[in-house]
């Protein structure tokens, strides 16, 4: 494993941990290890993963602020507040989104002479609409995760890069940790 790829790594997986527990620091592990992976993805090839990543840096200062405001409000370090949960009706405009990002970015990748357009197309676009839902906190993120991340283990692993296959693997077995403790949290609210 390269020394970048394992920075990378570590700092996402403290990403998930603490999104999990939703602690708001949870969001500059995150941003740390998507500014690495920009480097990561260009030097392995995936450029729409690379552009990928600096969404998802986008991202991680906007979960940042919301996340810590949430904290703040209920005297904390942890926002524990803001959990909601989607219909199928309510996500709908996200699916067909991911939908129509997956065929014009397929469609460019395919010109662009890309291993796997298809797969890093829908692996993008399903990673942005899926980062936004948890940066929103809406509980429905951890499935989207549970699609999206085996699909990235593999565009990886094609891609030689083992570790953050890997990594994805685990970001997929731990969405089900996810999705339980954010559902408990979210009956106790109510």
């Amino acid at each position: 494993m390269a020394p970048l790829e394992a920075v990378a790594v570590a700092c996402g997986l403290a990403y998930l941990v603490l999104a999990i527990r939703e602690r708001a620091v949870a969001w500059v592990f995150g941003l740390a290890s998507t500014l690495v992976y920009i480097v990561v993805c260009l030097q392995a090839g995936l450029r729409l993963q690379a552009a990928l990543q600096v969404f998802y840096a986008a991202v991680a200062v906007y979960g940042w602020l919301r996340w810590r405001r949430e904290a703040a409000a209920s005297a904390g370090d942890v926002a524990r507040t803001g959990i909601v949960s989607w219909t199928a009706r309510q996500q709908l405009p996200a699916l067909l989104a991911t939908a129509a990002l997956t065929l014009a970015c397929g469609f460019a990748l395919l010109r662009a002479g890309s291993a796997q357009p298809w797969l890093e197309a829908a692996t993008s676009a399903g990673g942005l609409v899926a980062t936004w839902l948890a940066a929103r906190k809406v509980l429905q993120n951890w499935a989207w995760w549970l699609v999206i991340n085996p699909a990235t283990a593999w565009l990886y692993w094609q891609q030689a890069l083992p570790a953050s296959a890997g990594l994805y693997l685990a970001y997929a077995a731990l969405a089900v940790v996810g999705w339980r403790q954010w559902t408990q949290r979210l009956a106790a609210a109510t």
